[in-house]
């Protein structure tokens, strides 16, 4: 969930930190790293694809959507066991980074472990949310987890719906309050909202499962940040352009995260909605009927929903 930086050292003066809750019991957990150590060759947020299984004996499957990538766990009926959701311009960054090489300022040959089979792949310098960098993000992860799928939008929101309803693997949980402390204290200073990781100006989460104190309302607003399909700040997507400062999400993401605000009820919670819906007004990304579409899908639209 993205909110311009300065309603938070606003809002921060009234809002007292959240201790941090105590870890449950570890469970069984079996780490599988795809990428390398990460590198800080290229600037800003990461979100590294963990690797993280709770079982031996269950199954990955990816499931993908425009800017979303969904890595889940699942056992041979389809019970849900994990979840990991990836924003394909994150993704791209690990691939560019551990996987390829450049071959000029454009290109980048991909080995194909084990295989070493190479080929060439092209990609912006910016490293924009495309089909083409979707593709090469699944082409990367295909030779660890074969299984892709893509699905609709909705389907999409459903199965994030059912991701956001686990609770994150227990050696991911925060631990140490005046680790957590410090971390919140500069969380303030980078424009994010007290208590969690996800909620303000971009986010400080390190991987999906990296959740602040305020598991609950990090969730509501981890999930807000991974639509599948929004427009950045400054950028072009579906042939329409955001001239604005902030991400404008689709409006049904909007909705699920007024929903999501709602059933928490609490006061952070409120204070959140408040902004985001009445203060800041943002507006959305709404699909343009298929017989009306012309240049564009999509179209941006301010409909003043209230919390």
């Amino acid at each position: 969930m993205e909110v311009p930086v300065p309603f938070y050292f606003f809002i921060a003066v009234f809002v007292s930190l959240t201790t941090a809750k105590e870890c449950g019991l570890m469970c069984s957990i079996r780490k599988r790293t795809l990428y390398r150590e990460p590198t800080k060759d290229v600037p800003g947020p990461e979100k590294n694809y963990t690797g993280i299984r709770l079982r031996y004996d269950s199954l990955l499957i990816i499931y993908y959507h425009e800017q979303t990538v969904a890595i889940v766990e699942v056992s041979e009926t389809r019970e849900l066991f994990n979840c990991e959701l990836l924003e394909v311009r994150y993704l791209l960054l690990e691939i560019m980074r551990n996987y390829l090489t450049p071959s000029s300022s454009t290109e980048y040959e991909v080995t194909e472990n084990p295989s070493n089979k190479t080929k060439k792949l092209s990609f912006d310098g910016e490293c924009h949310r495309t089909e083409q960098d979707r593709k090469a993000a699944l082409e990367s992860l295909r030779p660890a987890i074969p299984n892709q799928n893509k699905i609709r939008f909705h389907d999409m929101l459903d199965l994030m719906a059912q991701c956001h309803k686990l609770e994150p693997p227990s050696s991911t949980h925060h631990n140490g309050f005046v680790k957590e402390e410090i971390k919140e204290v500069t969380g303030i200073l980078r424009g994010i909202f007290p208590g969690t990781k996800w909620c303000g100006a971009g986010d400080i989460a390190g991987s999906y499962h990296d959740l602040g104190p305020d598991t609950q309302l990090d969730k509501c607003c981890r999930s807000h940040d991974l639509c599948p399909v929004k427009v950045a700040g400054f950028r072009t997507q579906y042939n329409a352009t955001n001239y604005s400062l902030y991400t404008k999400t689709h409006c049904d993401c909007d909705d699920i995260f007024y929903d999501c605000l709602k059933a928490l009820h609490t006061t952070r919670a409120n204070i959140l909605g408040d902004i985001y819906f009445n203060v800041a007004r943002f507006m959305c990304v709404e699909d343009i009927p298929p017989e009306l579409v012309t240049t564009s899908t999509k179209k941006f639209v301010y409909r003043g929903k209230k919390y």
